[in-house]
């Protein structure tokens, strides 16, 4: 998955992530939470487009 790209998230991808980190999900839990993870996605996603090329890492506090 793309970092950018909330549409490859697919709602198996965030199943397997879940159980990777420990998150037991129901089937129904799972399709509660999988819109939102998406929509935090899509709205985070124009963070992605952002140069900071010009700032050194040590500046970021």
């Amino acid at each position: 998955m793309a970092q950018h790209d909330p549409d490859e998230l697919s709602a198996e991808a965030f199943a397997a992530l879940a159980a990777q980190l420990g998150v037991p999900l129901s089937p129904e839990r799972l399709a509660e939470l999988y819109p939102d993870v998406r929509a935090l996605l899509e709205r985070i996603a124009p963070l992605w487009d952002i140069d900071v090329s010009s700032v050194a890492p040590e500046e970021v506090a």
